[in-house]
Formats: structure tokens, sequence, C-alpha cells
């Protein structure tokens, strides 16, 4: 779920996970007023995230024929159109994505724990911070952090913690381009 500013709800997702290591995303939407400012990728994206920690190899969906475009531009495949009895004139189609394993996403797992550990030698504070990487695909580093804790009494995270997940950005990227 995505709160606005004043906390209207803005966009909502579900993950529904079933014994077969297989997750659905379901009833996904974002308020037309907000649309097209990248909301649906990040919940798609958060909720595939979770798939993967729960072990899940493919997510699949239920997409309406005007969502189809989008889910394909995230990696899900059109299996064809869902054919359902005529209790709605809204086509849906089955689109299915095979969930990576962390393995194939942390390129050089090895290496991301040696930087890392280099973050929090040399950043002291962004251990306690919590940065860590999120992913490195062997072309784009992905350094992460939790907003709790490192929010100020306005609700927005601190300027230091933002400059030092920027330094180990520059970091991680400057390491992943030397030979």
């Amino acid at each position: 779920m995505v709160v606005d500013e004043e906390g209207n709800l803005v966009a909502v997702g579900r993950l529904y996970i079933n014994a077969d290591n297989e997750a659905s995303i379901r009833f996904m939407a974002v308020h037309p007023s907000v649309q097209d400012k990248g909301l649906g990728t990040l919940m798609a994206m958060t909720l595939e995230s979770v798939a993967r920690q729960e072990g899940v190899k493919r997510v699949t969906c239920s997409a309406r024929e005007d969502a189809v475009e989008f889910f394909a531009k995230l990696g899900f495949v059109n299996q064809g159109e869902i054919t359902t009895p005529t209790t709605t004139p809204i086509r849906h189609f089955l689109m299915i994505k095979p969930v990576a394993s962390l393995d194939d996403i942390l390129h050089r797992g090895d290496w991301c724990g040696q930087l890392q550990q280099a973050w929090y030698e040399h950043i002291p504070l962004s251990e306690k911070m919590g940065v860590r990487i999120q992913q490195y695909t062997g072309q784009n580093l992905s350094p992460t952090m939790p907003e709790t804790g490192n929010q100020n009494p306005h609700h927005t995270v601190f300027a230091g913690s933002l400059f030092s997940l920027a330094d180990a950005d520059r970091m991680g990227t400057y390491l992943a381009d030397a030979p």
C-alpha cells in the first residue's frame, strides 16, 4: 500500500503465495491522479522482491487488457487470454514471470560482501544506518538502507544518511569499474 503526504491511499497491491512456490499479484491498482510516476512499477517490484525472499520460483498475474503492456515491460510473458464466464466485459490475460534467485541477482557475492565490509570500515555510520547492497547485476550496483532509524523529526531522511548512501553507491560504482 502507498499513501500520499496527506495519508490518502494512492496505490495498492497484494501478493498471494501458494504451496507450489508460486505467487500471484492480485488487486494491484494505482489511482489515476498519480499514474505514470513509477508507483505501479515500484509496487510490482516490491511484491516480486517479497516473493523472492519467500523462495517463490515464479510470479503470475491476471492482467486486464490495458495492463498487459505494463507487465510485459517488467518481464512478464503473456500466456494468453484467460477464459472466464462472461461475467465481466473486461478481458484478462495470464502473465507469468520467473523469479530470479538471489544468487542470480547478486553476482560476485563474495565481492559484494567485501564491498559492504569496506563501507562499514570507511564510513563507520553506514553499518548503523543499515546501508547494504540490495543487488549487483554485474552492470548495476544498488545500495539501500531502511528509512526507519534514518528519519529526522520532519519524517524525511537525514541528509547525512543520504550522503552516506550516495557515497557507498559512488564507491561501489568505482570498484565495479576497476579491473
